[in-house]
């Protein structure tokens, strides 16, 4: 039989047990105020508490990842045209717009490799792009809204800079990148737009070299279409078409397809 003292120490412990286990559970079932999702996890505080070693610890809940990238989304402005630009209210008129809708819905029940969608001016691009990250986000994905014209000016701003390498970081770690008008430059001397420079080139290798080699969601829009980006970089286009194979989407330049002149 076991001594009365013994019994009293053991049942003490587990009552102490007990107790900590009661604390962190009465400390996780409090509510928070963090807006951008309701997570059941957390309860809306960020944090989950734990205990560790006989000690209470705070872990980052993984909806942080998600807030912080509805913050990037607020932030870049795309937060605004997303209650717009929905699968909802994607029109379909022309059987092209239907495939182009049921690549993105394919995409987005089951997110594997890059969608890609270029070429006609006005179709909608940014419009279907923008669902596609929308979806991803509220499922649990992070995700960051890249317009290449600003992300690619803002790193070759910092190109020798610490800030080079953090800020290049965050684009490679996202679970979901979203380029729009990838490669997209301004007009030249004589009004047509001029061709992307080498250093543009080496700018987007990097970026899409990286998310390709850490097999990362990629969403790609662009007034080019991957013939075209095949032409002026290879290994930047082979790597966009392997990766989005099934999710390519190439539209016909057709003046009557873009929706800004009243085409659809």
């Amino acid at each position: 039989m076991i001594p009365a003292s013994i019994r009293t120490k053991s049942t003490a412990v587990r009552s102490f047990d007990d107790y900590r286990k009661h604390q962190i559970d009465v400390l996780n079932a409090l509510p928070g105020d963090l807006p951008g999702m309701d997570c059941s996890e957390c309860k809306n505080k960020g944090v989950i508490y734990a205990l560790e070693d006989g000690y209470e610890v705070a872990k980052e809940c993984s909806c942080m990842a998600v807030r912080r990238s509805w913050q990037r989304i607020e932030k870049s402005g795309l937060k605004d045209i997303m209650d717009r630009y929905t699968f909802k209210s994607y029109e379909i008129r022309e059987p092209w717009q239907e495939q182009i809708m049921r690549s993105a819905c394919d995409y987005c029940r089951s997110p594997e490799g890059w969608f890609f969608i270029g070429g006609q001016v006005g179709a909608g691009k940014t419009h279907i792009c923008t669902a596609i990250v929308g979806k991803l986000l509220k499922s649990g994905k992070s995700a960051i809204y890249a317009p290449w014209k600003r992300i690619a000016a803002e790193l070759k701003a910092c190109l020798n800079e610490p800030e080079y390498t953090a800020r290049m970081d965050e684009l490679m770690k996202t679970d979901c990148l979203y380029l729009d008008d990838f490669l997209r430059t301004g007009a030249g001397d004589n009004g047509k737009k001029s061709p992307p420079t080498q250093g543009d080139l080496n700018l987007a290798y990097e970026i899409i070299n990286n998310r390709y080699n850490g097999r990362k969601l990629t969403v790609i829009s662009s007034e080019l279409t991957t013939a075209e980006i095949l032409q002026l970089d290879d290994a930047i286009g082979s790597r966009i078409a392997e990766r989005a194979r099934a999710h390519t989407n190439n539209i016909k330049r057709d003046i009557s397809r873009n929706y800004r002149l009243g085409g659809f």
